[in-house]
């Protein structure tokens, strides 16, 4: 927990500092074309407004979207406690701090602000929602930075990688190879979905970000098990050795030299 914590906190100042140490370059024109291009000229935000329609769908997403901030300390400080194998709760920790770590370096390899604030009248359609009053503080605290970057306000606007999905794509791929109840594992993956759209429809993302979260939540669970023993390689070599030492310590039946006459009646 200290690990997650200390990583949690190095991600959110390394992207505070993001505008400063970019000279405020943005590729949201760019991570926009693509999304044209992927939508046959269209934009995903308009196609899945028409569709799903910006009143029930809209607080259903926001909802769901804003529930991962609590979902993440849960599930870790869950892991480490309720499994018996203590190497499978470091692995998850492992995994969701790389989060951290891999989503900065996706920060800086490829700045930009998102669909929201890069072009907000696409969404100013969209009712008052815990999402929507999310994004207004983050650009009025934004601004208030890129003008007195030495004031009390955090910048927090980053959408190369999305980090809502390669957090949520690191459980639900946790859960399904560490073997988790299979009820557990379909939430989880459902909620992945909602994620992945709810990123969309409410403008936090461009495609290439959902993309980039799906690669390193995929990156995060692997080397996470690496490091930790995890891997199916790790686990059937220690299985062998496990399987060895106890051939090895199991006692033998020693046969008798004579057989012992029985008493006579």
């Amino acid at each position: 927990m200290l690990v997650f914590y200390i990583c949690y906190v190095s991600y959110r100042n390394l992207k505070a500092d993001l505008p400063l140490l970019t000279d405020h370059t943005k590729y949201d024109h760019d991570l926009l074309t693509m999304d044209h291009w992927l939508f046959f000229g269209n934009n995903p935000a308009d196609v899945l407004h028409n569709f799903f329609g910006t009143d029930v769908m809209s607080q259903i997403l926001a909802a769901l979207y804003v529930l991962y901030l609590p979902v993440v300390p849960i599930t870790v400080a869950a892991v480490l406690v309720l499994h018996r194998d203590v190497t499978v709760g470091a692995w998850y920790a492992t995994a969701v701090s790389l989060n951290w770590v891999l989503g900065t370096i996706s920060y800086y390899m490829l700045p930009s602000t998102g669909p929201a604030f890069a072009q907000s009248r696409m969404f100013a359609d969209l009712p008052d929602t815990g999402a929507t009053a999310l994004q207004y503080s983050l650009f009025s605290n934004g601004a208030k930075f890129i003008a007195d970057p030495q004031g009390d306000k955090i910048y927090g606007i980053a959408a190369f990688a999305s980090l809502h999905v390669s957090v949520v794509f690191t459980l639900a791929l946790f859960l399904h190879f560490a073997g988790i109840a299979r009820t557990i594992r379909y939430i989880a993956w459902i909620y992945l979905g909602f994620t992945i759209l709810a990123t969309l429809y409410l403008g936090w993302h461009y495609i290439a970000d959902d993309i980039g979260g799906l690669v390193i939540g995929a990156l995060a669970v692997w080397i996470g098990a690496l490091v930790t023993g995890n891997t199916r390689r790790q686990k059937r070599k220690k299985a062998a050795r496990l399987a060895e030492s106890e051939e090895e310590i199991e006692p033998s039946v020693p046969v008798a030299a004579s057989a012992v006459a029985e008493p006579s009646v």
